[in-house]
């Protein structure tokens, strides 16, 4: 997240792009962005097959990785302090989350791809166990929203709901 939202909407679009334009890659042809109108909770969706995707574009994961000399975490939102109630991977009708990282030092995006309810189970147990922070995302400033901070090594795992790494083809002007 950056402290512009309008900055941060317009790269989830781009994930959003990135994401559906790899599923047409690799042969669904009936692929659609949700309607941006709510309530809507998924992001992409291979249509006719039923299957939706949560999609996450996170461009500082490796900045702060380096900033920390340590691994690249992941900020996987589920509570609103503003509405007071849950929301991102909590809420979204998703089936799948796909969290995209930028690698450096060429920006090349990596697609991290989970099995929602997997991941989540995961994610609520480490948390009565304490294996994972949770924190606001004050970096913008407002410190709206609270999340899981998972390091990407611990959550790489079939048990934890992983599913794949994808390389993504860049072929959409990635200008913000």
């Amino acid at each position: 997240m950056s402290k512009d939202f309008n900055e941060d909407l317009k790269l989830g679009d781009l994930g959003e792009q990135l994401w559906a334009e790899h599923l047409r890659s690799v042969g669904h042809q009936k692929v659609s962005l949700s309607p941006k109108t709510h309530p809507v909770y998924w992001d992409v969706e291979i249509e006719g097959e039923g299957i939706r995707f949560e999609v996450k574009y996170d461009i500082k994961a490796w900045v702060w990785a380096n900033h920390y000399n340590r691994e690249p975490n992941l900020f996987l939102e589920y509570w609103s302090n503003t509405k007071e109630q849950e929301c991102g991977i909590l809420i979204t009708e998703a089936d799948y989350l796909v969290y995209i990282i930028e690698e450096l030092p060429c920006g090349t995006p990596v697609a991290y791809v989970f099995d929602l309810k997997k991941l989540i189970q995961h994610l609520r147990e480490a948390e009565k166990e304490k294996k994972y922070k949770t924190v606001t995302n004050k970096i913008n400033g407002n410190e709206n929203v609270k999340g899981w901070i998972a390091p990407l090594s611990k959550i790489l795992n079939n048990e934890h709901g992983y599913t794949k790494t994808i390389i993504l083809q860049q072929n959409i002007n990635k200008t913000l």
